[in-house]
């Protein structure tokens, strides 16, 4: 049996143990907080910056996308790459 952390993360989607690598996988795609990291990392691949406290709505609105498309990516790079933020990206 893995463990995906010997301490409790503080989400019930991340917590317990799992018998193989395709439930931690399923625990993690269910997980609100790696869907946050995971659209705060797109944002930063497809800008070439880091985000801005002003932009916390470009992220919020993209996190949204993924939610309500379920989890689809084009989805959630559309909802970047429309943005204004990526009008300011880093070459």
């Amino acid at each position: 049996m893995l463990r995906m952390h010997d301490a409790s993360l503080g989400e019930a989607a991340l917590d317990g143990p799992v018998n193989n690598a395709l439930e931690m996988v399923e625990k993690l795609y269910r997980s609100k907080r790696v869907k946050q990291v995971f659209v705060r990392r797109a944002f930063r691949y497809w800008t070439g910056r880091n985000e801005t406290i002003n932009e916390a709505p470009v992220l919020q609105d993209a996190y949204k996308t993924d939610e309500e498309k379920g989890g689809i990516m084009k989805a959630l790079l559309i909802s970047l790459l429309t943005s204004d933020a990526f009008l300011y990206r880093t070459k």
